[in-house]
């Protein structure tokens, strides 16, 4: 299962990054390790994991995307360069890397927190 499609991955990375050279069925495989990952830091945060969410989609997207940079960058396909210029606006494809794992991680927590607020709130009313 997961939040996200291998369509919308390829849409979300656009078409540098050599992301139409992976299978779909890999690309799939990527968002479900994304997924087991956000669910991790729910579960372990003591969040329900819903069925659907924007938000984690929105997460799920930016920890798939770091798999297909990182293969791009050790393969050739994408350089630094080619980074800045093209579809990434970033002149250092680690720094790109690290900010959208991280701001990935940041969605994910903030989720934690709204949920948490939504439970509070739900017990004071009752």
């Amino acid at each position: 299962m997961s939040y996200a499609t291998a369509a919308e991955l390829k849409a979300f990375i656009g078409t540098t990054a050599g992301v139409n050279a992976i299978s779909d069925a890999d690309l799939g495989t990527i968002l479900t390790q994304a997924y087991n990952e956000i669910n991790a830091r729910l579960e372990a945060s003591g969040v329900s994991i819903p069925a659907s969410s924007a938000t984690l989609k929105t997460a799920e997207l930016m920890l798939g995307k770091n798999p297909v940079v990182t293969r791009a960058k050790i393969d050739g396909t994408l350089t630094d360069a080619e980074g800045s210029a093209g579809n990434y606006a970033v002149y250092d494809i680690d720094s790109s890397i690290y900010v959208l794992h991280t701001r990935a991680i940041e969605i994910v927590d903030d989720y934690v927190v709204s949920q948490k607020r939504l439970r509070q709130r739900a017990y004071k009313v009752n």
